[in-house]
């Protein structure tokens, strides 16, 4: 068996049960999110947990998905609740949720803060197009640019989006400049979208292959790696674009020196460098953005996921010089991107990032998270390390080991615990934002049953 510390092991079983026993305790956590005891929901007041039955207590659902294109490797459950961190499937099965929806979900489920300023605006106001002004609109880009440090916001309705608008303004800028035919540099192992012009400059080659011939001009660079970077500058370059923590690429953040070398190629090139924050921001990081850390700032960001928590929105900010140097009236534009529902959801998203100072939640967090998964690299010989930011981590598989992410990810699901997979065989990991130390100890003790299975 893969485990290299029985007794390790058999302490974590104990610690389990105490989690779990019905005679658990409820607390208050130092983020005002009361717990009841044991595997209980993050609740408030005197809720209740409802009841939930293993995931492996009940019969698979079959769903007749005929009328789906099929273009997801969906696993056979259908979620119909949420409620703090815990997902229900239709057969009342709980999950803890270390997946977020693929990092969007950064206020669990059921906030009813949130939940009740959607509502309101339903009541008021959904849609009127972007030939008027909105209030909701107005306030989101300001609590927006605030956050970044950047100036103008363009919304949008999705991270892709936001990416192939970002692209429109390094290409307007280059040709303000009189450059014809620019060029961007892109990172090798990267994700930006699937939309074509994002996919162009997604460094994977397996997505791009079937949809050539994609946007011409694009030049992939090696992550982390200046000198590859260096090389690829022509005089028609006119932006580097990077995640600032690939997510979908293995969880690899960027080194401190490569983000501050791209920083300095650009102002002394005079190109744009643009930062995809779409996983990684939005406190996910640990700041409300993941390039405050680094102490440099871009010229034009992407943002989604978190900046509408479940509500499809995204967005482009960029610098004043930029937006005076790029897009004008008729060059860019969206029927519903901005429209008073979605911002009305950004804008509280803002509100109660402040109220339940849940940056500064994942600040605390973050040492006993990154303990606990190392904790379990030591233990099991086929988990090599653990690397990321924040609530934003990946367990990387060691690459001698023929055991795969993807079937892991399987049996977490089995023991009623929800991760992810990235490339290059990495556990991912991106809870919502609320977890208290009780999560991350529960998070423990499921996947440690799950890591138990692998053969």
């Amino acid at each position: 068996m893969a485990r290299k510390d029985s007794k390790q092991k058999v302490d974590s079983r104990k610690n389990a049960q105490s989690l779990t026993t019905p005679q658990a305790a409820g607390f208050c956590d130092d983020f005002g999110g009361c717990q009841g005891g044991g595997e209980g929901i993050y609740l408030s007041g005197n809720e209740q947990a409802p009841a939930a039955e293993s995931p492996k207590s009940a019969q698979k659902p079959t769903p007749d998905d005929s009328a789906i294109l099929q273009v997801y490797s969906r696993l056979p459950i259908i979620f119909n609740k949420g409620q703090g961190v815990y997902l229900y499937d239709t057969q009342g099965r709980e999950y803890l949720d270390f997946g977020a929806g693929i990092a969007v979900n950064a206020l669990g489920y059921g906030n009813t803060a949130f939940n009740t300023a959607l509502k309101e605006q339903i009541d008021k106001l959904l849609h009127i197009s972007n030939l008027y002004y909105n209030l909701p609109a107005i306030e989101a880009a300001t609590k927006l640019a605030k956050a970044s440090g950047l100036d103008r916001v363009f919304f949008t309705n999705s991270g892709a989006e936001a990416c192939e608008g970002a692209l429109k303004v390094a290409k307007k800028y280059a040709y303000e400049k009189g450059i014809k035919s620019p060029q961007i540099i892109a990172m090798k192992d990267s994700f930006h979208g699937r939309t074509l012009g994002a996919l162009s400059v997604t460094g994977n080659s397996a997505y791009q292959k079937p949809f050539k011939p994609l946007l011409s001009g694009v030049k992939f660079a090696r992550f982390n790696d200046i000198a590859s970077v260096e090389r690829l500058i022509t005089p028609k370059t006119c932006a580097i674009m990077l995640e600032t923590i690939q997510g979908e690429g293995g969880v690899t953040p960027a080194s401190k020196e490569f983000l501050h070398a791209m920083r300095k190629l650009c102002d002394r090139h005079d190109m744009l460098l643009i930062l995809d924050e779409i996983q990684c921001g939005m406190g996910r990081s640990g700041s409300m953005f993941a390039y405050e850390q680094y102490g440099i700032m871009p010229d034009i960001i992407t943002t989604a996921k978190a900046l509408g928590c479940g509500v499809p929105v995204g967005a482009f900010v960029l610098s004043q010089k930029v937006a005076d140097l790029s897009l004008k009236p008729g060059d860019h534009g969206s029927t519903y991107g901005g429209n008073p529902f979605v911002c009305a959801a950004v804008s509280k998203v803002f509100d109660i990032f402040e109220e339940l100072q849940l940056v500064q939640r994942v600040i605390k967090l973050t040492p006993s998270l990154t303990q606990v998964l190392q904790e379990l690299c030591d233990r099991y010989d086929f988990l090599h390390s653990v690397r990321g930011k924040g609530f934003l981590q990946g367990v990387q598989i060691d690459p001698k080991s023929k055991i795969q992410a993807k079937h892991i990810v399987q049996l977490a699901i089995e023991e009623g615990l929800i991760i992810l997979s990235a490339s290059h065989n990495v556990l991912r990991f991106a809870p919502p934002l609320i977890i208290t130390q009780e999560h991350i100890e529960l998070m423990r003790q499921r996947l440690t049953r799950a890591l138990d299975r692998v053969s």
